[in-house]
């Protein structure tokens, strides 16, 4: 929507709050395309690489030889093919990145058109919103007895109460008198040397202490983290001197904020207020978990270490925001889509904090674990290192205004 449009559709010329900031990731950053890469079919792996082949060059070479190349596809053994075929398989690569793939398939991240990685403007939105919503609804000191009433539902919703508090509409549910069209953001494109393979394992609480998943086995869990299936991403390094920050345009348009009859301010700062003051619970609520599973794993421990050292940068972020500079700290990607719909606006300190926990907790048991605290989800996505052990979570980026 151009300003022009906006001033035939609200009658008031548009006032626009553009800024740019760099967003860099502080751990792995997944977000997915939905494809998947099959070990020895796409890529092979030798030597702590992944390499890509370029599949168009290797069908025009073996053309004449379509039977056993096909074959060969079936089996998903391209490599030894063309080794067996008196070739280099490095002759046929289009792309190679740092890292093995543990598992037999590789998740593929989204990218541009040019085959660039990026974070698009959509999931940095969604998780700026989310922070948005958690701190509105601290403000709002709603009743229990209305809470209890609006996340009714058999996924315990909370987009009933999102809709009361991101509209100025009565009774919610307009989009064009959603606070989320006030703000607009850019994708943030990263170059193809930032990617890296990431093989991750998933940690689950169960009845006898916390395990490592075996997926595809309903509710069986293997206790040897060598059993565990392994999820491998290629995903954004959080290396500092591999990749470098990107930039991201965000525009909050006070035209349309005040053609919605948005009446608090909303400007930057509060977004990186409302950003930092979440993850920072965020966080708080993740070591609380990890304590308690290292009691069981000892392996856990780095994980322990990492969110320590990233609540100490969160801290830092809310002081140097109140000193003028306006950053924060966020969670974007694989792993962190739960916390829309399932109760982290009721992680803020608040005076009603333990009513609505009681009714998150009375509408939906399975959420919560056997100790009766608040805690979803029961499981953790955790990064393996080069060892394969539990080193690191993922998700988090830092953004900084320019």
């Amino acid at each position: 929507m151009n300003l022009s449009e906006i001033e035939n559709i609200t009658g008031e010329k548009s006032k626009i709050d553009k800024r740019t900031f760099t967003v860099v990731p502080y751990s792995p950053v997944f977000i997915g395309s939905g494809i998947d890469k099959r070990k020895g079919l796409d890529f092979y792996c030798r030597g702590g690489k992944t390499y890509f082949f370029n599949l168009k060059k290797i069908y025009e070479y073996y053309l004449h030889d379509i039977d056993s190349l096909e074959h060969a596809l079936l089996k998903g053994n391209l490599d030894q093919f063309i080794k067996g075929k008196g070739e280099k398989p490095e002759n046929f690569i289009q792309q190679s990145v740092n890292g093995d793939v543990l598992g037999q398939e590789l998740m593929q991240p989204t990218t541009d058109g040019f085959g660039n990685p990026i974070i698009p403007g959509s999931s940095l939105k969604g998780s700026i919103r989310t922070a948005l919503f958690a701190q509105l609804f601290s403000d709002k000191k709603m009743s229990s007895n209305e809470y209890s009433r609006l996340i009714k539902g058999r996924n315990v919703s909370a987009k009933a109460i999102e809709n009361l508090l991101l509209s100025t509409r009565e009774g919610g549910k307009a989009p064009n008198y959603d606070l989320g069209r006030v703000l607009r953001i850019s994708d943030s494109t990263f170059k193809k040397e930032d990617l890296e393979v990431f093989n991750s394992v998933v940690i689950n609480e169960t009845n006898d202490g916390f395990q490592y998943k075996v997926m595809g086995r309903g509710s069986r869990n293997s206790a040897n983290l060598l059993d565990a299936t392994i999820i491998s991403k290629l995903a954004l390094s959080f290396d500092a001197d591999l990749v470098k920050p990107a930039n991201v345009t965000m525009t909050i348009d006070q035209g349309t904020l005040k053609s919605i009859g948005w009446k608090q301010s909303f400007n930057f700062q509060f977004i990186a207020n409302c950003c930092n003051l979440l993850s920072k619970r965020l966080i708080e609520y993740e070591l609380d978990y990890i304590k308690v599973a290292i009691q069981d794993r000892k392996e856990l421990i780095p994980l322990k270490n990492e969110y320590e050292y990233l609540l100490e940068d969160v801290n830092q972020c809310i002081e140097d925001t109140q000193n003028g500079k306006i950053c924060w700290i966020q969670r974007v990607g694989w792993g962190s889509g739960w916390l829309g719909m399932t109760g982290a606006h009721a992680l803020l300190k608040d005076p009603r904090g333990n009513e609505y926990i009681d009714s998150l907790r009375k509408a939906t048991p399975r959420m919560f674990r056997k100790t009766g605290d608040f805690e979803y989800p029961k499981t953790r996505k955790i990064v393996l290192d080069f060892d394969k052990n539990p080193s690191s979570t993922m998700g988090w980026v830092l953004v900084e205004a320019k």
